[in-house]
């Protein structure tokens, strides 16, 4: 990504090492790619607007963020007790449907976003042609304050949408102290022409201290008051052969964890063949190009579906391979069976946020 400035004659000037301090300034801010320029005005309340010059310290007193033993690692030795406790213990949570869909199909892809403020999403699979009945945009990061505001704002295709909150979380052990979810309905801003397999671009806010370096997390640990996450795009569409139903959840407040945990995914009385797709922060490999912590089990309806030996894990950060990692977009065919469709994951010590489910009843 490379600033811009646009000079009063419409000059496009671009400079990698000063345009983006000069176009904050001025308050606007280009991003330029390969095939297009899109110009995004800056939003210039801050993500963390109530956060003070304390909060914006490193949260373990007495340490800098680059004490790499105390940064993704698990449960951090100096983190509080009640951070502890709650990682750690078994996490349980039965989530009704936020949104329902009849006669609906779904697709769903993700961009990884940490020391990034940019991405593109390449969502495929959907037939063509295909209406489409939603288009969702999650996304995820942690900051300064326990309870993130309720609305924030994100670009999608260059077009200006405020998200709306759907929880607040422990941060996942990078140090933060909170870490939050939201959702952005772009729904009027996807083809409707029914070519839904497109390239979608992702623009987060950003200031002059947003870290767009692209480095390994893992390698040198930036001082930052945002940590962003990852952004994922969920589409519900229906065509002439659909004939099932989509739940989407997204009501997953204090989900994080670093044990175990189980979601019970509520929903009318369903049987036969479906699909499950899962949306998540902070998975990892391991610590940069290793593989140490990627192990984590996925059971579904009792059914091992991720994790060794039957499969990758669910949590391996593989929507940003080889890096920054960190967010994860999983769709896994499923058997449902009844009212409830349970998911359980086993974690060993890495943390990890659930941001939002799909069940889709084929």
């Amino acid at each position: 990504m490379v600033g811009c400035w646009l000079e009063a004659d419409g000059r496009c000037v671009l400079d990698p090492h000063t345009a983006r301090a000069t176009a904050i300034q001025e308050g606007i801010m280009l991003i330029a790619t390969p095939s297009k320029l899109i110009a995004a005005v800056l939003f210039m309340s801050s993500w963390s607007a109530g956060v003070t010059a304390q909060e914006t310290s490193p949260a373990i007193p007495g340490q800098e963020l680059g004490a790499r033993d105390d940064i993704n690692v698990g449960v951090a030795r100096s983190a509080s007790p009640q951070l502890r406790r709650s990682a750690e213990a078994g996490k349980e949570l039965r989530v009704q449907p936020g949104r329902r869909f009849q006669f609906a199909d779904h697709v769903a892809n993700g961009v990884a976003m940490r020391n990034r403020t940019e991405g593109t999403i390449h969502l495929r699979g959907a037939p063509v042609p295909s209406r489409v009945l939603a288009a969702l945009l999650y996304f995820n990061f942690s900051d300064g304050s326990r309870e993130g505001e309720r609305n924030v704002p994100v670009l999608f295709n260059a077009n200006k949408i405020v998200a709306q909150k759907t929880g607040d979380h422990d941060d996942p052990c990078w140090g933060m102290v909170g870490n939050h979810s939201y959702v952005a309905d772009v729904t009027p801003f996807v083809p409707i022409g029914g070519h839904l397999n497109q390239d979608y671009q992702v623009v987060f806010h950003f200031d002059a201290e947003t870290s767009t370096t692209g480095q390994n997390p893992w390698g040198s640990v930036e001082a930052q008051k945002v940590r962003a996450e990852g952004a994922t795009l969920i589409i519900v569409y229906r065509t002439q052969d659909t004939t099932g139903s989509v739940f989407v959840y997204d009501a997953l407040n204090n989900s994080m964890f670093s044990g175990t945990a189980q979601f019970d995914l509520l929903h009318p009385n369903l049987g036969g063949a479906g699909r499950f797709t899962m949306v998540g922060a902070d998975g990892q490999r391991g610590g940069g190009h290793d593989n140490g912590a990627s192990n984590e089990l996925t059971f579904f309806n009792g059914n091992q579906i991720a994790g060794p030996p039957v499969a990758s894990s669910d949590w391996d950060g593989s929507d940003g391979w080889p890096l920054p990692q960190l967010w994860d977009t999983h769709t896994h065919n499923v058997r449902l069976d009844g009212s409830v469709s349970r998911v359980r994951y086993q974690a060993s010590n890495d943390c990890l946020v659930p941001v939002a489910f799909v069940i889709d009843d084929d």
